[in-house]
């Protein structure tokens, strides 16, 4: 059983971009395979935000390159937790999560393993992440991403149907945590459609992202969720076009970076951090304060210079 949301609904920004529906009148079905990626597993980790970016980000590389590629959520996280200050037990914001993608990318697995097994502080550990994994999310950054202005039926679909995925953000009961059959009636029968609960005060209420990937004219939205394959079918479910008044908000990715970060420019930011750490190392040392001062301007040149290669 959880008790953590996972999700933080409230911290979007408003300086975020939105997303306005048109006129257009969607299609009747729209789905996007997923099926050659794994369901991803959350596990203990309150980062279902990060779970299902990740998801999304490695369709959308998919879709590029041909590649099939197994990403990091936990580099994500750790860095989206980094850039909020908040306790990593309580969940990330969608918002500032998806800023972070922007700005450091999400890296390859084989740099950070996802163990979702691990206390959420080790999870969320920066000393776990080499300059290696850095370098290595930048070829994964996303470029644009928009918030839904509006979350009627109408729109949600006009967003898949434009952009191919969408993240949710819903509400869930306790129920959804459990992936075993026998403490969960949907799933020992085999019952579907998966809902949101229908009781807004339910006190086991939690916050959660998944990521939606179609629909049909039943009417059913299908989604990915990131509690593995063995929950839902092989980490799928779906939910009425009558409960999309449980999603909080909802936002799609447009497109990632139009290509990976160059090795020279890699190397010429290592040089850059390399040089920042010799002079704060001489900058520590000092005493003068003349020549502190002067070290400082120095630095801060440096971060300039270091910013300017990521633009």
């Amino acid at each position: 059983m959880h008790s953590h949301p996972g999700y933080i609904p409230t911290r979007r920004k408003a300086g975020d971009p939105l997303l306005y529906s048109t006129s257009a009148v969607p299609t009747d079905t729209h789905t996007v395979d997923l099926s050659m990626f794994p369901a991803l597993y959350q596990a203990q980790e309150p980062a279902c935000v990060a779970h299902a970016i990740t998801q999304y980000v490695m369709w959308l590389h998919y879709k590029k390159t041909g590649e099939i590629k197994l990403l990091s959520p936990r580099f994500l996280y750790a860095l989206t937790i980094k850039a909020m200050g908040t306790d990593p037990t309580q969940g990330s914001s969608l918002a500032v999560a998806l800023k972070t993608a922007q700005t450091y990318g999400i890296c390859e697995d084989v740099f950070l393993h996802n163990d979702t097994s691990i206390p959420v502080n080790d999870y969320v550990d920066l000393t776990k992440i080499t300059q290696d994994a850095y370098n290595n999310g930048l070829n994964y950054r996303i470029n644009k991403y928009h918030f839904l202005a509006t979350l009627d039926e109408m729109s949600l679909k006009q967003a898949m149907n434009m952009y191919g995925l969408l993240l949710y953000g819903i509400n869930i009961s306790d129920s959804w945590w459990k992936n075993s059959a026998g403490f969960n009636s949907w799933l020992a029968k085999d019952l579907f459609p998966i809902r949101p609960p229908k009781g807004m005060t339910d006190p086991s209420l939690s916050h959660h992202l998944i990521l939606g990937y179609g629909y049909d004219q039943t009417p059913f939205d299908y989604f990915r969720n990131s509690f593995g394959s063995t929950w839902g079918q092989n980490g799928n479910g779906w939910f009425g076009t009558n409960d999309v008044g449980y999603i909080y908000e909802a936002a799609v990715i447009e497109d990632l970076q139009d290509a990976p970060t160059p090795a020279p420019v890699i190397q010429k930011a290592n040089d850059i951090v390399n040089t920042i750490q010799q002079v704060q190392t001489v900058e520590n040392q000092t005493v003068d304060p003349v020549v502190k001062a002067n070290l400082a301007t120095v630095i801060a040149q440096l971060w300039q210079s270091f910013l300017v290669l990521f633009k």
